[in-house]
């Protein structure tokens, strides 16, 4: 009888060992599948932030109509502008980063026509 109690002890033990591990596995992988969302919404978030920055960075550049250089910074986003007019044509450089994360636009405009020649994006 003891040997029986001992038996039904130690499987209730074994079944508990087991329901803790599934629960902790599946915890855990909640957490890394959480984990991935998130860094691809900010990568998300910082692709939108660099099309309306670069965007901004193409009206202050025909309102300027001269070279400027700005960086906007908060507490988690930081987004740098630079851009320099040589002739007819402007080169802007919009980067956008938030920790871990940085993306870049180079934009080759053409200040007379006010159209853009080239853009390309870059992660860093």
């Amino acid at each position: 009888m003891r040997n029986q109690q001992g038996s039904s002890l130690l499987f209730s033990m074994l079944l508990v060992i087991l329901f803790t591990a599934v629960i902790s596995t599946l915890i855990l992988h909640y957490e890394s599948e959480k984990r991935f969302f998130k860094l691809a919404s900010d990568q998300t978030y910082l692709d939108q932030l660099l099309i309306v920055a670069s965007k901004e960075a193409l009206i202050e550049m025909d309102r300027l109509g001269d070279s400027f250089e700005t960086t906007v910074s908060d507490n988690s986003i930081t987004i740098h502008v630079s851009a320099v007019i040589d002739g007819g044509n402007a080169s802007i450089v919009v980067s956008v980063s938030k920790n871990p994360y940085a993306k870049e636009a180079i934009i080759l405009y053409n200040v007379e026509t006010k159209t853009i020649l080239t853009w390309s994006e870059r992660m860093q």
